[in-house]
């Protein structure tokens, strides 16, 4: 489907279940059943302030001993500190061609040490890069925008925040892209608005 676009004809998808076709090929009458509290180590948002919060809390709850802090990327407003550690999930928020990074590429720190960062990346062989080139490439990926999401598939539980609070001209499609990630139902989890609390 593409973005700001009209409903196109849709033929069920093989990644997901019938209850899912269904609720991602009629957003408007699908009624979710919503929480306030996110509890999943992924969320889909559409706004980037809940989709840094979500990072911050998820980041700091999970940190182990050995961290490094990386300031954000000061020229980049989406762009938030991060406390790096070993298997943080990252997603790549640019392409940046001399480390073989294309923008929404996901991967995870390996590790570190105050010069640069090793990550494990799609598949692909380990790539050490130094900490100024991170900082600008990527976003912690406890949460990213539902734009960012778009063409993946995701096979963990995930919560979609702020069902009721897209912008009206593009909520179809959004809501189309968050819930057609999934491959079952109960993969899913909605919150009404970005009012959220963790457990």
């Amino acid at each position: 489907m593409l973005f700001r676009s009209k409903i196109i004809i849709l033929t069920k998808c093989r990644r997901s279940d019938k209850e899912l076709y269904n609720a991602y090929t009629n957003t408007n009458t699908f009624n979710p059943t919503f929480t306030n509290i996110v509890n999943t180590q992924l969320s889909l948002c559409y706004c980037n302030s809940t989709r840094k919060k979500i990072n911050e809390h998820w980041m700091n709850k999970l940190k182990p001993k050995k961290v490094l802090l990386i300031t954000r990327d000061k020229h980049n407003r989406n762009s938030q500190d991060m406390i790096v550690y070993k298997d943080l999930p990252l997603i790549a928020c640019k392409t940046m061609n001399k480390y073989n990074v294309c923008n929404s590429d996901r991967a995870n720190v390996f590790k570190f040490d105050k010069n640069e960062i090793e990550i494990t990346h799609d598949g692909k062989d380990n790539i050490k890069i130094p900490l100024d080139d991170f900082r600008t490439l990527f976003y912690p990926a406890y949460a990213i925008t539902i734009h960012k999401s778009q063409g993946m598939t995701i096979t963990v539980p995930y919560t979609i925040v702020g069902w009721n609070t897209m912008n009206e001209e593009i909520k179809e499609t959004a809501r189309y892209v968050a819930l057609s990630r999934a491959q079952t139902m109960k993969q899913v989890q909605f919150t009404t608005d970005e009012n959220i609390e963790f457990e």
